[in-house]
């Protein structure tokens, strides 16, 4: 019993600071979830969300062809989101572009650190994305939708410079990347703190 009351007590309150390979109770959505047959984990607060998350993120390090990057929207100025709109749809669709591009951006990112990736097709990305862990999302979204974009196609031949294209229209680029590119892998953007606006 005292071993039982000592294991406890090391107990962290918040997931993010547990040990959560160690503490983890697997779940079957936990498997529905790797495999992409659910997309979302909605629940009360305090009911395990980010322990699941949590769980997931910390698979993603490339072994068994598992690929995550987490992004947590805790304290996010949301409002520099709103102003990154694509006016040419009507609301509440003007902000698709925009998930688009911050997520085909993160599985680029996530592609650069995939072997089984091709070298030219990493060669290409690393212009404009690195697999330097995220210091801060704000700081993330704001150099990704700046004027500063550069890929090359297979074979060396650019595509585009610095501020030659709008990032909106950057989102049609990855798409086609990814489509062409992806491999038997899977990537995971996990996405916590959406709750907060």
């Amino acid at each position: 019993m005292n071993q039982l009351l000592a294991e406890i007590s090391e107990w962290q309150l918040e997931a993010k600071s547990e040990d959560n390979l160690r503490y983890f109770y697997h779940l079957n959505e936990v498997d529905l979830i790797l495999q992409g047959k659910k997309n979302y984990l909605i629940g009360r607060k305090g009911t395990g969300k980010t322990a699941i998350s949590e769980h997931i993120a910390k698979m993603g390090n490339g072994t068994a062809g598992i690929y995550t990057e987490k992004l947590s929207f805790n304290n996010f100025p949301f409002n520099e989101l709103y102003e990154l709109n694509n006016k040419k749809y009507t609301s509440p669709n003007q902000y698709i572009t925009l998930w688009k591009y911050l997520i085909y951006s993160f599985i680029c990112r996530m592609m650069l650190k995939n072997p089984k990736i091709n070298s030219d097709v990493g060669d290409s990305l690393s212009l404009s994305y690195d697999i330097d862990p995220i210091s801060g999302l704000r700081r993330i979204v704001e150099e990704w939708t700046s004027n500063e974009f550069e890929i090359l196609e297979i074979g060396k031949k650019r595509i585009s410079k610095s501020s030659s294209i709008p990032w909106i229209e950057r989102v049609n680029i990855l798409e086609d990347i990814i489509t062409a590119h992806l491999d038997d892998s899977s990537y995971h953007v996990i996405f916590d703190g959406l709750d907060d606006d």
